[in-house]
């Protein structure tokens, strides 16, 4: 549903967040020539400012005015603004719902659907601490993603990153530190946040402790 006309909300945003007018009058420009590229990757680095993460700013922002254009954004790029919205929601199984609309309306290259589906069941498996089918999703896009050439480091981060978070949950240690290692190999150090990289250096480090069946030890040390 569209709140409202294109540029307002960016209007509202150069009064509710004045220290941002430079990025906020960068993005009008960009958008009003029709410099999509460039306008994407704007975005993709202001939806990340700080001063932005909640669900009621940055939805307002992707339903008034980035909807408006998203068919005419590079799919997969598209696809990480919505990401990035989507786990800013308050209820995990809105922000899929979020994504699944997003999907039907606009995603049709494969490696966007991959980005999406682990997604929503990454969102689904906080919800519920349940399976609802994630390791299907898992084997399915992981077996997609081994079978496409020069895929993007991105599409994998966020498979392994599925990966791990489901066998965490399913206390399987062996695998959870495997998927655990590889998603912290295909992402960069800056798209984690400090308290995600300690505790997961954490539970990796227990994991060597009290399994029997890890010993590549030396590659987290790395």
């Amino acid at each position: 549903m569209i709140l409202e006309n294109d540029s307002t909300v960016l209007d509202n945003h150069e009064m509710y967040f004045p220290q941002l007018q430079s990025q906020i009058e960068e993005i009008k420009s960009l958008h009003s020539e029709k410099q999509w590229h460039q306008l994407t990757e704007a975005l993709l680095v202001y939806v990340h400012h700080p001063d932005l993460q909640s669900q009621e700013t940055l939805y307002e922002l992707y339903s008034s005015f980035i909807q408006g254009f998203e068919g005419r954004l590079n799919q997969q790029k598209s696809v990480l603004l919505a990401l990035h919205v989507a786990s800013q929601f308050k209820v995990p199984t809105e922000g899929a719902g979020f994504l699944k609309e997003m999907k039907n309306r606009v995603v049709t290259q494969e490696s966007a659907v991959i980005l999406v589906d682990l997604k929503i069941a990454e969102l689904e498996l906080h919800s519920s601490q349940e399976e609802f089918g994630c390791v299907d999703v898992l084997a399915r896009c992981e077996t997609k993603c081994n079978g496409i050439k020069d895929l993007d480091s991105v599409v994998f981060s966020h498979l392994y990153r599925l990966g791990y978070l489901y066998y965490e949950m399913k206390n399987n240690l062996e695998l959870f530190y495997k998927y655990a290692l590889q998603y912290i190999a295909y992402t960069p150090e800056r798209d984690m946040k400090d308290n995600e990289k300690q505790q997961l250096s954490f539970k990796m480090a227990v994991s060597v402790i009290i399994s029997d069946k890890i010993y590549n030890f030396s590659e987290l040390l790395e």
